[in-house]
């Protein structure tokens, strides 16, 4: 009964997808102006942070924003500042629905340089604080501005095939939430904002 049911289900997917075997599997060939992994890589290879401001950036996505100080805010402001151009870059991803960063399934050595997982998450946790910055700052089209941002990296991430790509895009996608919760208890947000 199992064997016929797999077989039932392999059929189904041969017929709507395509092929079983993940050699067979290859990118899709996008243009460049309509791939959203187009600027999610320039964009988070575009981010530049400091030592101090690596530190800031991974201490504000941890800790509520109740307890940052004028010290921490203005340091990100200026952090915010000198990754402006960067950071539209990302927001460039979420009006583009497909993306391809190139990956192969097999033997794809040149994965680091395809997709800069690191500094992807390093740029989403940079969008991330200037989504709770905009939020305490009463800026709410400042906030959905980058949380529509980590919304597009989180796509584009998760449209590719491999194990980490999906755990980095839900990673992202997890910060982007917790803005967006941030955001909805905000008394002074209308419900048709949300």
């Amino acid at each position: 009964y199992g064997g016929v049911k797999l077989a039932a289900a392999e059929r189904a997917f041969r017929e709507r997808v395509g092929s079983l075997d993940p050699t067979a599997w290859g990118a899709p060939d996008l243009p460049e102006q309509d791939n959203a992994a187009v600027p999610v890589r320039a964009g988070a290879l575009g981010v530049v942070l400091g030592k101090a401001d690596g530190r800031l950036v991974g201490e504000l996505t941890q800790v509520p924003v109740i307890s940052w100080n004028n010290e921490q805010k203005d340091h990100l402001r200026t952090i915010l500042r000198s990754n402006a151009s960067a950071l539209e870059l990302l927001h460039r991803s979420f009006d583009l629905p497909r993306a391809s960063f190139g990956v192969e399934l097999v033997h794809d050595f040149a994965l680091k340089e395809r997709m800069p997982l690191v500094k992807i998450m390093w740029a989403a946790r940079l969008l991330h604080s200037q989504a709770r910055l905009a939020r305490i700052e009463g800026d709410r089209a400042g906030m959905l501005h980058a949380v529509e941002s980590m919304s597009g990296v989180a796509r584009a991430v998760h449209q590719e095939p491999l194990l980490v790509c999906q755990l980095i895009g839900l990673a992202v996608e997890r910060m982007m939430l917790r803005a967006l919760h941030e955001l909805a208890g905000a008394p002074e947000v209308p419900p048709a904002e949300l």
